[in-house]
């Protein structure tokens, strides 16, 4: 007939002591049967012919105690040494255990070589996806979870070790896959998020999705923050941005000024000048527009009514 699984007892870290009296208590019961000893022997001994029988029942009282203290402190000595011993064998084993998980997370040489061929392959397949920016993502992070294994495996690497040559060409490996896949995420992302940018009808929805898209660059450039392709996008974008929002100031000018509104106007002319001096654009696109901004300024000017004194109002850019 075939056996049941067999039930893992719990053992117990420490032996179970064994059921003893408190020492007040022992030696009470100690003291009584001295006593009754005493008392035992010199009542027998009152009968004969011994003329000091209490001598003889004294020094057996006396016997008796002496063996049960004796016998109880030989007992609790052993005890002591067994939950020593259980407690040394309990640090050894926790010893054991403890080296058994070091070696066993240690990264080993066929462990590496399977992670790399996992590189490979997704690499690949991200390469055959082309557009897939997903799949590029996906290879940088696999690329920087095993640096970070490596990264924490070579310290404790030897010379002379034959996991320190794999270790050397697999962080170099995955450091050029990484740089790749990272720099064609983000070149992927910021062309979506571009032209998503370009279909909105609002500076603010347009400005939203160029600060998206700053923000994937400025997540790559972390990793790789003097990549030169990444330090470009950056600095096209933030083109972008000021053209947007250029824009948006130049709108509300003129519609203030088809309102009548030529202080109003004036003010924000002068403040989208400021902007565009500030953040420094370097694109034609931009030069001519600060052509235009310095014009309209001039011919507002020229055809406002002139501020208290006879002088028009000076220029002081809103900062806020």
């Amino acid at each position: 007939m075939p056996r049941g699984p067999r039930t893992i007892r719990t053992v117990r870290p420490y032996p179970r002591p064994p059921f003893w009296l408190s020492a007040p208590n022992f030696y009470i019961l100690a003291i009584a049967a001295a006593a009754a000893t005493f008392f035992l022997i010199w009542g027998a001994l009152q009968d004969g012919l011994d003329e000091a029988p209490w001598i003889k029942a004294g020094v057996s009282a006396s016997v008796v105690l002496a063996a049960a203290v004796i016998l109880r402190e030989l007992i609790l000595r052993r005890v002591r040494e067994r939950i020593e011993t259980a407690r040394q064998l309990e640090r050894n084993l926790r010893a054991v255990q403890a080296t058994s998980k070091r070696n066993s997370d240690k990264l080993s040489l066929k462990q590496n070589a399977i992670l790399l061929h996992q590189i490979r392959q997704k690499s690949e397949a991200a390469k055959v996806l082309g557009r897939l920016s997903a799949a590029h993502r996906e290879v940088f992070d696999l690329c920087e979870e095993y640096l970070r294994v490596v990264m924490n495996e070579l310290p404790g690497v030897g010379v002379g070790s034959p996991r320190l040559v794999p270790f050397q060409k697999g962080k170099t490996l995955a450091n050029e896959l990484g740089r790749f896949h990272l720099l064609k995420w983000a070149e992927l992302e910021t062309r979506a998020i571009m032209g998503k940018a370009a279909e909105q009808n609002t500076a603010s929805d347009k400005l939203g999705m160029l600060q998206e898209a700053s923000s994937v660059l400025e997540a790559a450039l972390d990793r790789f923050p003097r990549e030169t392709k990444l330090l470009e996008s950056t600095e096209a974008v933030r083109e972008v941005m000021v053209t947007v929002r250029l824009t948006e100031m130049v709108e509300a000018a003129s519609k203030a000024e088809f309102d009548g509104e030529l202080e109003i106007a004036l003010e924000q002319y002068r403040d989208a000048l400021f902007y565009v001096r500030k953040h420094r654009p370097a694109g034609r696109e931009l030069d001519n527009a600060v052509d235009h901004i310095e014009s309209e300024i001039e011919r507002i000017s020229s055809s406002k009514p002139l501020g208290p004194g006879g002088v028009t109002t000076p220029y002081e850019p809103d900062l806020s």
